[in-house]
């Protein structure tokens, strides 16, 4: 929805933003976005969810940062999925 089959950039154009944008308020303008991982998951590693996180969490911060977005990125060490 965000990305297609692209790589996560984590510095997008104007033009990437406009289109980001639109994405990003409708689903998660104005919410607080609590993600815990456990980081001995197997079924779902967090190195494949921590690209998404990093780019929510540098927008939140960044040029997104109007949308009052918050991302609370925790990972349990030794924890699996469960």
């Amino acid at each position: 929805m965000v990305f297609g089959e692209s790589d996560a950039n984590f510095q997008p154009s104007k033009s990437e933003q406009i289109f980001l944008r639109k994405q990003l308020d409708t689903k998660i303008k104005g919410k607080r976005l609590l993600v815990c991982s456990g980081g001995a998951d197997k079924l779902v590693p967090y190195h494949c969810t921590e690209p998404f996180l990093r780019f929510l969490k540098t927008a939140a911060s960044g040029w997104y940062e109007d949308a009052s977005v918050s991302v609370e990125d925790i990972v349990y060490p030794g924890v699996g999925h469960e």
